[in-house]
């Protein structure tokens, strides 16, 4: 395994003149600080925690040395040398049932032909390689990777995010389904969103643990308008 993860490096250094690591995690933390404080107190970037149980991490936890992630991962982006993006990510498990109506799916991207050569190269690479990751709170090993291309590298990031599950976007679904106990109260406001806004949409953030709605929509002067909440899974 570990010539495996030379060769992919090694790969890297020849075909992408920029290489760029992000930790996708959801710590539950507010400000920037507090968050940056908890990201480096994580089991993510604590390899020694890696074979502890959530039950033998409580104590801990309660005592702030440590902080647990709902969910945490690693992607891997970098700039080839024309100047499109391509990037690597685990596949993590996602209830794509979730809220939500139709999902709007992507277009292929408009790369060149090097470019997608250079994707399906590093598809047949990557078939073995393994990634450390947080799901529900629990550590795995994920033996499965998504490659995606860009032309640029927001592109790829929101591919690489929807590929994964991490973000999704979908027709409006009324709150009044989700909720089968307070279905009248819901009912107003899925009534008072469809009368003022047009063009509705809804974005979730987040895999399964805990996820972000945001239903939006435009106002008559064309102004964004919109509400959100936060759901956690039991």
């Amino acid at each position: 395994m570990s010539r495996k993860y030379t060769e992919i490096i090694d790969f890297f250094n020849s075909h992408l003149k920029t290489l760029e690591i992000y930790l996708v995690s959801n710590l539950g933390e507010e400000g920037s600080d507090i968050r940056k404080e908890a990201v480096k107190k994580s089991r993510i970037g604590n390899p020694q925690l890696y074979s502890l149980s959530v039950d033998q991490l409580h104590e801990p936890y309660k005592r702030g040395e440590i902080s647990i992630e709902q969910e945490a991962f690693h992607i891997i982006v970098g700039e080839t040398f024309e100047g499109e993006w391509l990037g690597i990510a685990p596949k993590m498990s996602c209830d794509r049932t979730k809220r939500g109506g139709q999902r709007f799916l992507l277009a292929e991207p408009l790369v060149t032909e090097n470019t997608i050569n250079i994707k399906q190269n590093l598809s047949e690479l990557i078939l073995d390689l393994k990634f450390s990751v947080v799901e529900c709170m629990a550590f795995y090993r994920k033996e499965k990777t998504i490659v995606e291309a860009g032309s640029i590298k927001q592109e790829l990031l929101y591919r690489l995010l929807g590929s994964v599950g991490f973000f999704r976007a979908f027709t409006f679904e009324d709150y009044c389904n989700e909720d089968r106990s307070n279905s009248n109260q819901f009912r107003l406001l899925d009534e008072f969103l469809r009368s003022n806004l047009t063009n509705l949409q809804e974005y979730i953030v987040g895999l399964n643990a805990r996820y972000f709605i945001y239903s939006v929509g435009q106002t008559e002067e064309k102004d964004v308008l919109g509400v959100s909440t936060m759901a956690t899974w039991t």
